[in-house]
Order: structure tokens, then C-alpha cells, then sequence
């Protein structure tokens, strides 16, 4: 009885042990996913900004058109990066009166990101397709923040 019982006690430490490795290891491969996102170039302007969310998001459809799903994360990491910057470019290159626009539409913006790699992380191509088309729609709506911008210049 004895020997049932620490042979037990041993299975559940291994297995508890085993599930505890399973774990970090998911979690470095999670951290090494977001060290290698976090390398976007920061753009020098707004309008730069929103050329390169449009450049990225091409790529995006480039995947999707290949299959190859589960390597959008990288591009939409890229926009999250820029969407979160855009705020702050936005105040040399805009007027003070629609910041508070772009800033909603910018956290919106990065927002996204989890609904898209999760699409793409599980090769949901309809679900990824529809988060890019999402992100494509806020993004439109920033770039007429620089029309807008142009207009009232002239």
C-alpha cells in the first residue's frame, strides 16, 4: 500500500513538473514571438505612419492569398507597433482638433492584433480575412485624417 501510494505521489510530481516545463517553454516562445515584433522601424511622420500600416497590411493579403496564416502575426504586430505611435505623430502632422479622433481610431487600431493572430495562429482563413478587413476599414478612416489635414491647408 505504501508503494501505491509514493508511486502515485511520484506520477503526480512528474506530471505537475512536466506541465510546469510545458508552460515556460510556451512562455518563452511567447516572449521571443513579441521581442521579434517589437523590431519595427518607428516612422518619422503621420503620413509616413499610415503608408507603412497600408504596406504591411498588402502583406497581409499576400499571406492570406498563400495560405500562409500563421505568419500574419508578424505584419499585424507591425501595425499594432505604428498604431500605437500614431497619436504622437499625429501631433506635428494634424490639426489639435482631430487628435482625439486618431487617437481612438489608433488604439482601435492596435487593438486588432489579437483578433487577427488568433484567426491566424489557428488557420481560421475566414476569421483572418475578416479582422484584415477590419483593420483595412480603421485604417482608411486614419488616412482621411490626412486628406482632411491637406484640404485645410490649401
Amino acid at each position: 500500500m505504501k508503494f501505491l501510494f509514493r508511486a502515485t505521489l511520484v506520477m503526480l510530481s512528474l506530471t505537475a513538473l512536466f506541465i510546469a516545463g510545458c508552460g515556460s517553454e510556451k512562455k518563452q516562445e511567447s516572449q521571443a514571438h513579441d521581442d521579434a515584433e517589437r523590431n519595427t522601424k518607428a516612422p518619422a511622420t503621420y503620413v509616413a505612419a499610415i503608408e507603412q500600416c497600408e504596406f504591411h497590411l498588402m502583406e497581409i493579403t499576400e499571406l492570406i492569398e498563400k495560405g500562409e496564416l500563421s505568419d500574419v502575426h508578424r505584419e499585424a504586430a507591425k501595425i499594432r507597433d505604428i498604431a500605437l505611435k500614431l497619436p504622437q505623430l499625429a501631433k506635428g502632422d494634424v490639426p489639435v482638433d482631430m487628435l482625439k479622433d486618431i487617437n481612438i481610431k489608433s488604439k482601435e487600431l492596435a487593438g486588432m492584433f489579437t483578433e487577427i493572430d488568433k484567426a491566424g495562429d489557428s488557420g481560421d482563413k475566414e476569421g483572418t480575412i475578416k479582422a484584415h478587413q477590419k483593420m483595412k476599414t480603421v485604417v482608411d478612416a486614419l488616412k482621411l485624417f490626412v486628406s482632411q489635414n491637406e484640404e485645410q491647408e490649401n
